[in-house]
């Protein structure tokens, strides 16, 4: 299929902020390219939407490559001045938007005239087949090593010669992750079903299944091809990680009352990494809470899987915590956190000590337990492992009243947990993948008036600092996810509690993930000096939420006042987490509610 039939749906994205609008091009989109002809290119055309070359659950090389190199490709092929092609990105807004413009410039430049009837003609419109794109992108990504940089500039600058204006324009955004037309995998999940089913009803189907095999080209194929008779055919697969269940967060008086009215299971919510465990046979994986392969961190916790667990075919989640070195005490996150490397992994382990502590059973002998009820869950986890220092089952008690609770979570943390996880356990408790629902409800604080709950936020702009901060960026303008519209919403500024390692990291961060205009995206009435593409993710404390006039969270016409935090101070990095899972709009009004009716 040729890219260029598919840049004109782009564009008529990039020009509506109706998800309805999105959806129905979207869906047209979805339509062409299940063309006989077109359906080789299927999964391509579905990852390069979402800006990428595979999906999320695949460990594939990013393209390596800031804006700075692209202005070099673009002097390279044009002969235009670097400052003048800066010159041009800044008064376009960016630098596809610069490159789009340059090119046309040298087609009008270029048009020929007929010797025979002086007729002046246009340029036959150039063709790059999908195929071909995907293949040079490929290629792009793979290039490491010395002698990078100018393999890169050569191959972009063969890209540019075989695009048009207006497919380079959108081949530069994907490379550098700012296609910002506003599209959510949701969306995407609409249009498919709009598409293949007729209807957006059966949406609910389709994202049942991606939650289970989170990669939206399979999916996409998969529907195509089979229906949505195939879509129910999707089951776990051991070695393709599943969306993690999440928990919600309300009043810990109401608790007991929205898990059932009945007794429930509290567990300790330990203050370390969230794992999948899968394992066939010998072979064990490891899978984050971003669903990144992250077994090489932990071979200590591979080996004990594969020690303990008795079973041969299995799914299980737990968290991996930091340990003294008799295993007798937990340690913060920070401590774990810094097993996260791809050199010294031996030595981090003889250093850093870990223990994995099970929690849900999600899939055992080819058999899918996420119908199940959680208690049941539980007890088959506990008969097929058996515990040591390094794999143990997570602290659990049956609670049968809200002052159990409260005591339960005093002793949680006085043994070095974050809190507590309360869950349901009745005939409807089961495991809800990719989930934020109340059938799990966590617990981290009790105290009225001040918040003792943190908030994970991304950073989606900077300022400049001044005095002894200058040259860094600081503070962050930091936004929660309103899980409704797909968009971040700004919530509140973030400048302290950081020292001066952490601006310095942070700011070269940063810079890689510089934007010259605000995305669709993310809602924010205030303008920083710099916008970033939402990826980093921070946790936040602060004083108390508040209303204010210059959050969007919240906000609507009726009322443009929104909610924000008062005296926020940065706590840690959550690289753990994936931007879909920071805390949501929705949280925060929950939130607060709860301080309110505390304070009453």
């Amino acid at each position: 299929m040729d890219f260029n039939k598919i840049i004109s749906y782009y564009e008529r994205l990039e020009y509506t902020n109706k998800r309805l609008e999105m959806i129905d091009i979207l869906a047209q989109l979805f339509s062409e390219c299940a063309m006989e002809e077109n359906r080789g290119d299927y999964r391509k055309i579905i990852y390069l939407t979402q800006g990428r070359l595979v999906s999320e659950i695949d460990d594939f090389p990013t393209f390596g490559i800031a804006e700075k190199m692209v202005i070099q490709a673009i002097s390279k092929f044009t002969g235009i001045s670097n400052s003048n092609i800066k010159n041009l990105i800044n008064k376009k807004g960016d630098v596809g938007e610069a490159l789009e413009s340059i090119l046309k410039k040298r087609e009008g430049k270029k048009q020929t005239y007929s010797l025979d009837t002086f007729v002046k003609k246009k340029k036959t419109d150039k063709i790059l087949e999908v195929s071909r794109l995907y293949s040079e992108l490929e290629k792009l990504s793979k290039i490491k090593g010395e002698g990078s940089q100018d393999q890169k500039i050569n191959l972009l600058t063969g890209i540019f010669r075989l695009s048009s204006p207006q497919s380079a324009k959108f081949i530069v955004k994907i490379i550098l992750s700012d296609l910002r037309m506003g599209i959510g995998d949701k969306t995407i999940l609409d249009s498919l079903a709009l598409s293949f089913t007729g209807s957006k009803e059966n949406r609910s189907i389709i994202e049942n299944a991606y939650n289970i095999h989170p990669d939206l080209g399979y999916i996409a194929e998969k529907l195509m091809i089979e229906g949505l008779e195939g879509i129910n055919s999707i089951t776990i697969q051991v070695g393709i990680p599943i969306r993690m269940m999440l928990a919600s967060r309300i009043q810990y008086t109401e608790i007991q009352k929205k898990l059932g009215g009945g007794d429930v299971i509290a567990e300790y919510k330990y203050d370390g990494e969230r794992v999948q465990v899968h394992k066939k046979g010998q072979k064990v994986y490891l899978f984050s809470r971003r669903l990144k392969d992250i077994t090489h961190q932990y071979p200590d916790i591979v080996e004990s899987v594969n020690n303990q667990v008795k079973s041969e075919n299995i799914v299980f989640e737990g968290e991996i915590v930091a340990m003294d070195p008799f295993f007798e005490k937990m340690l913060p996150f920070q401590v774990v956190s810094t097993r996260r490397r791809k050199y010294d992994i031996e030595k981090m382990k003889k250093e850093v000590p870990v223990c994995l502590y099970g929690f849900d059973l999600l899939f055992e002998n080819d058999k899918s337990l996420l119908n199940l009820p959680f208690n049941e869950r539980r007890e088959c986890l506990e008969k097929i492992i058996t515990p040591s220092d390094t794999i143990q089952f997570s602290n659990k008690k049956i609670i049968h009243n809200t002052q159990e609770m409260v005591e339960y979570f005093k002793e949680a943390r006085k043994n070095g947990a974050e809190g507590i996880m309360n869950k349901a356990i009745g005939p409807d408790s089961v495991y809800k993948s990719g989930n934020r629902g109340f059938l799990w409800i966590k617990l981290k604080g009790l105290e009225g008036g001040k918040m003792v709950d943190t908030i994970d936020v991304v950073i989606i702009g900077g300022s400049w600092g001044k005095g002894r901060r200058k040259g860094l960026l600081s503070p962050y303008y930091c936004a929660v996810y309103n899980k409704d519209t797909n968009k971040f919403e700004f919530f509140t500024r973030v400048g302290s509690g950081f020292s001066d390692d952490d601006l310095e990291q942070f700011t070269d961060r940063l810079k890689k993930l510089e934007l010259q205009k605000q995305p669709k995206n993310i809602i924010c009435a205030d303008t920083p000096d710099v916008w970033f593409r939402p990826e980093i993710i921070i946790e936040v404390m602060g004083d108390e939420l508040t209303i204010s006039n210059k959050s969007d969270v919240g906000a609507s016409l009726e009322d443009p006042r929104g909610y924000s935090l008062r005296f926020p101070v940065f706590q840690r990095i959550r690289d753990d987490k994936d931007i879909s899972q920071i805390t949501t709009t929705q949280e925060i009004l929950e939130l607060f509610k709860i301080q309110n009716s505390q304070n009453d």
